[in-house]
C-alpha cells in the first residue's frame, strides 16, 4: 500500500484560485498499481464547478 497525502493549488479557466488537498491510496503488485482510491474536499471541488464557465 502507498498513501500519498499532498494540497494542490491550480488557476481556473475563469481565472481564479483553486486550492485543495488530496489523499490518494494505491494497492501495488509486482510495482504496478492494481487500485487505486482518492480523497478531496468535495467543497472547494464543487465551487470550482458552480463558478466555471460552461461550453455552449
Amino acid at each position: 500500500m502507498v498513501v500519498i497525502r499532498f494540497d494542490g493549488t491550480a488557476t481556473t479557466t475563469s481565472g481564479a484560485p483553486y486550492r485543495n488537498q488530496f489523499v490518494w491510496i494505491f494497492r501495488m503488485k509486482d510495482g504496478s498499481v492494481v487500485e487505486a482510491e482518492a480523497f478531496l474536499d468535495l467543497v472547494a471541488y464543487q465551487q470550482v464547478v458552480e463558478n466555471e464557465p460552461r461550453a455552449q
